[in-house]
């Protein structure tokens, strides 16, 4: 992340004063430190505090408010593998317009038949786990936890089919903080949740399309500013908080799909994608 200048001058750093604290964007390449035939260097995975460069000046900086950032999240005493959603974000994959192809190789479609996996933990009773959706359309696919229940909903094209497990009334409770694996499958007009490999519930409808017609962007934990949720208990849903690991998108017609929590086709905000406290 790139720090702005301090009230000191700080002669022959160039870039107007600014300097890049563990890592730099695709625009900087830090030459000295190439090694021969190097192009890059990869960003430190680290945490940092009382920054302060060449104290007898008097130089410190607030490594809290970066002028610009990427990846950069809270630092954690204890990680484990996953993405940490702080309540006010998200996270938005193969967002580019040029990803909204059925041409193009980073593309998801559902299609008929399809089945979504990730593992969660959180002490929150509500939030937004998954949505897609189409602009031009009314298709849709959201995943999510409302007071305590898991929620999975998709519309067809018009058919609208909502499918609930309400975990207060299980031997395991969806948000205890302990991490829970979840399937989601949709076989035909036929929704299905399944909990730890044990619950389940399904729904299901009689009439109306069988395929689901959503693409680009995927938005996990939340929804950008711009972005119009459609469907069951769509205006109820807030960002999640908690942790996220293993999201796994399959599809009959289209590629399999593994997020990459720190990929570089992911932009978000309110998000640590290097890790989730014990």
């Amino acid at each position: 992340m790139p720090l702005p200048p301090a009230s000191a001058t700080l002669k022959g750093l160039g870039q107007n004063g600014k300097f890049y604290l563990g890592g730099t964007p695709e625009s900087v390449v830090p030459k000295r430190l190439l090694e021969p035939g190097e192009e890059s260097r990869p960003s430190v995975i680290a945490c940092f505090r009382d920054l302060a460069l060449n104290a007898f000046l008097s130089v410190a900086y607030d490594i809290t408010s970066p002028s610009d950032s990427k990846h950069v999240g809270q630092c954690l005493r204890s990680v484990k593998r996953g993405a940490f959603f702080s309540g006010s974000g998200y996270l938005s994959y193969y967002d580019d317009s040029s990803q909204t192809s059925p041409t193009s190789g980073a593309f998801w479609r559902p299609g008929v038949d399809f089945t979504i996996k990730l593992r969660f933990r959180t002490n929150a009773a509500s939030g937004l786990l998954l949505y897609m959706s189409n602009p031009e359309r009314v298709d849709y696919i959201m995943l999510g936890l409302f007071n305590g229940a898991l929620i999975f909903s998709f519309d067809n094209g018009g058919i609208e089919v909502v499918v609930t497990l309400n975990t207060e009334r299980l031997p395991v409770y969806a948000c205890d903080g302990q991490w829970h694996a979840l399937e989601i499958q949709k076989i035909g007009r036929r929704g299905k949740i399944l909990l730890d490999g044990n619950f389940t519930a399904e729904n299901s409808v009689l009439s109306g399309n069988s395929g689901v017609d959503v693409y680009a962007p995927i938005l996990v934990g939340g929804t950008r500013e711009g972005v119009v949720k459609r469907g069951f208990l769509s205006s109820a849903y807030e960002p999640f908080r908690g942790c996220i690991d293993g999201i796994r998108l399959e599809s009959e017609i289209g590629r399999t799909v593994e997020i990459a929590f720190d990929g570089d086709d992911a932009t978000g905000v309110g998000v640590s994608p290097d890790g989730c406290p014990l």
